[in-house]
C-alpha cells in the first residue's frame, strides 16, 4: 500500500513519524529506503527539532542534511550518556570503598 503512494506524499507521511519510526519504515523495502533516507529531509528536520537538540549553526543548516546533523547530535549525546553513567558508577564505586576503609 504505502508502495503506491506518491513520493511527495509518503514524504509528507514521514514527517510525522518519530527518527525510530522513521529507520525501521527504511528497512521495509527499496522504495522505502530511498524515501526515507533520500527524500525525505523535512522529516529529518522535524526529528532533529522534535529531540530538542541545540539549532544547528546557520552555515551547516542549508549545507548538510538534516539526517546527517541528526545522527550525529544523537550519537554525540549517547556517548556522552554512557560517558556520564561510567563516571557516576567509578565515582560510587570509589566512595564505597573509601567508607570500607
Amino acid at each position: 500500500m504505502l508502495e503506491d503512494l506518491p513520493s511527495e506524499l509518503f514524504c509528507f507521511i514521514c514527517q510525522h513519524l518519530a527518527a525510530e519510526d522513521l529507520l525501521r519504515l527504511s528497512r521495509a523495502s527499496k522504495r522505502c529506503h530511498n524515501v526515507t533516507i533520500f527524500q525525505s529531509e523535512e522529516a529529518w528536520r522535524a526529528c532533529y527539532l522534535a529531540a530538542g537538540f541545540p539549532p544547528p549553526p546557520a552555515s551547516s543548516q542549508s549545507t548538510t542534511p538534516w539526517l546527517k546533523l541528526y545522527k550525529d547530535r544523537y550519537v554525540t549525546s549517547a556517548r556522552n550518556r554512557r560517558l556520564d553513567r561510567r563516571v557516576r558508577s567509578i565515582q560510587l564505586h570509589s566512595r564505597e570503598q573509601v567508607s570500607v576503609r
